[in-house]
């Protein structure tokens, strides 16, 4: 069986593309996670539980830093730990900018794999590509 360059490259790019996609996202997620490496916690109070959507809460809140008060908010799907108002909560934050909070330990969320979705309408294109060629007797 002779294994041609065509062939070849019908096999390689769509591997090439997902090492890519691969790198970037851990390329992200490491970014993402190092970026709050540092932040630490403060003590804080829950000042308002507000139902914006079906299931989703907004929290928002109050916390002290180095003697200067700060608030926050923070959009949740409503899970059965729920807060009431006036809680004592320990609050996340970024020391070099203390105005930076979160209401649960930050991470890198979904962001590491927003690329992944490049990937589906790059694997039709490529893959209707190929198939109307096959079709059309090209190949």
């Amino acid at each position: 069986m002779r294994i041609t360059s065509h062939s070849f490259l019908r096999f390689a790019v769509p591997v090439a593309v997902l090492l890519l996609l691969f790198a970037s996202s851990v390329f992200i997620f490491q970014v993402r996670t190092k970026e709050y490496e540092s932040w630490t916690t403060a003590p804080g109070t829950v000042l308002k539980v507000e139902w914006v959507r079906d299931f989703r809460v907004r929290i928002y809140y109050t916390y002290a830093v180095a003697g200067k008060s700060y608030t926050g908010s923070d959009l949740y799907h409503r899970s059965s730990e729920m807060v009431e108002e006036g809680a004592k909560v320990l609050i996340w934050y970024d020391p070099a900018h203390p105005n930076r909070c979160s209401y649960h330990k930050p991470g890198p969320g979904l962001d590491p794999y927003g690329v992944y979705f490049l990937m589906i309408p790059l694997a039709i294109a490529w893959f209707g590509k190929n198939r109307r060629k096959e079709s059309s007797g090209l190949l």
